[in-house]
């Protein structure tokens, strides 16, 4: 190798080299970069992605398909295939011999208008499971938003929870200042210790409830576990997203329902269709024969005799089967209804016990307990009163958390009833 060669070996590596290695770390950088971005899931995001991506949609569409593929079986003019026949053999006879052929061609014929009606069976079940993917959709879509309130309301106790910890320091750093300057004893102080020890558990305990409401908002939305998640909105988005004045009182067009009108016209087509099956199918027969040196070609039809066969029990099944689907969809209609009247009065009585607790209970909370801190620091209450009312204030603000978790539970079961989510 040349000096001039060595040279462009030399310049090739200290330029190109760097530039290929560049370019593979910007091709992979995205897809790593994507792993780490946080997918930020809302009131809308969850109505999408459980739509699309749970696990119930998903089977739901995929039922679908299978069902789809009943029209392609049921779209052929003819179930059965044409049947030949062949058969040949010497004539013996006494001056020669001759080799005689027969040669048939049996085909069914599907006349009565079965096609049409196995057709329109296949096609109307394929429309009942569209309808019922629907109202997987629509379980699915509940079930996603009550995990997803569940994880705000975690997320909102464990804010509670450590706002209570910080709560339960300060009164332990009060309690210190007080046993140093003589004015309290050391059963004050313990008692404060007690107290923020119970904080603390009281914080690992909501940690742990905030990871199980993760988990199953992530199931309920098809999301796998390694995902970046956060959450948007807020628990006291619900008070007005669900309204007891915008909500609707009448009872929307449910798909379950819709699915039970469908499987009760593809029953009856099934009917109408085993009942065409009852008459016999005639058969085209042609046959061509070489007899004793002569052809032969014939033409005719068979026909059988429906004397024992007559196509009985498909046809029973066909009818218990539309009158079992007529009482379901009875059944189903009234408990739709039911659905929707008792949502309705579980989310008039969220709407008021919410009412109830801010319009009484809240407003001065927060207030009493800086008082009473405030008294204990003065030394004019002591440290009982100030663990009872910091009690009481935290109970009530769980409670708070809870009558919010109530109305976005009952506001989710109202909208699944009527089959429509704002």
């Amino acid at each position: 190798m040349t000096l001039e060669e060595e040279e462009t070996v030399k310049r090739f590596v200290r330029h190109a080299v760097p530039a290929l290695l560049a370019a593979v770390i910007a091709v992979a950088t995205p897809s790593v970069a994507a792993q780490g971005v946080a997918l930020r899931v809302g009131y809308a995001e969850v109505l999408s992605l459980a739509r699309r991506r749970s696990p119930e949609a998903v089977a739901a569409e995929r039922r679908v398909e299978v069902t789809r593929s009943g029209v392609a079986a049921a779209r052929p003019w003819l179930q059965e295939n044409p049947s030949v026949g062949f058969v040949a053999g010497p004539r013996f006879r006494t001056t020669d011999r001759v080799t005689d052929v027969y040669v048939t061609l049996g085909v069914p014929l599907e006349v009565y208008g079965v096609r049409g009606l196995r057709l329109g069976a296949a096609e109307g079940a394929v429309a009942r499971d569209q309808a019922l993917r629907d109202d997987a959709a629509r379980r699915a879509t509940a079930a996603a938003l009550d995990a997803y309130h569940g994880a705000l309301h975690a997320a909102a106790l464990r804010d509670a929870a450590e706002a209570q910890r910080t709560l339960a320091a300060d009164i332990v750093r009060v309690a210190e200042a007080r046993r140093s300057a003589g004015e309290a004893g050391d059963l004050d102080l313990l008692a404060a210790r007690v107290e923020l020890a119970r904080a603390g558990r009281a914080v690992a305990e909501a940690d742990a409830g905030v990871a199980a409401a993760d988990a199953a908002l992530r199931f309920a939305l098809g999301l796998d576990a390694d995902q970046a998640l956060s959450l948007a909105g807020a628990l006291d988005e619900v008070r007005s997203r669900y309204a007891a004045a915008d909500v609707p009182a009448a009872a929307g067009v449910r798909p379950d329902l819709h699915a039970a009108e469908l499987s009760l016209a593809v029953t009856q087509e099934e009917v109408a269709l085993e009942e065409r099956r009852r008459l016999p199918v005639p058969t085209l027969q042609l046959s061509y024969q070489r007899e004793e040196g002569a052809d032969v070609y014939l033409a005719g039809l068979a026909l059988p005799l429906p004397f024992f066969q007559r196509n009985q029990g498909p046809v029973a099944e066909a009818h218990a089967r539309l009158g079992l689907l007529a009482a379901e969809r009875h059944f189903l209609r009234r408990r739709a209804a039911t659905e929707v009247v008792a949502a309705r009065a579980r989310l008039d009585a969220a709407h008021e016990g919410l009412r109830l607790l801010e319009a009484d209970a809240l407003p001065n909370l927060g207030a009493t307990v800086r008082l009473v801190q405030r008294a204990y620091e003065l030394g004019q209450a002591d440290l009982t009163r100030v663990l009872v009312v910091r009690q009481q204030a935290a109970e009530t603000r769980r409670e708070h958390l809870d009558a919010l978790l109530e109305v976005a539970l009952a506001g989710t079961a109202f909208d699944a009833a009527r089959g429509v989510f704002r």
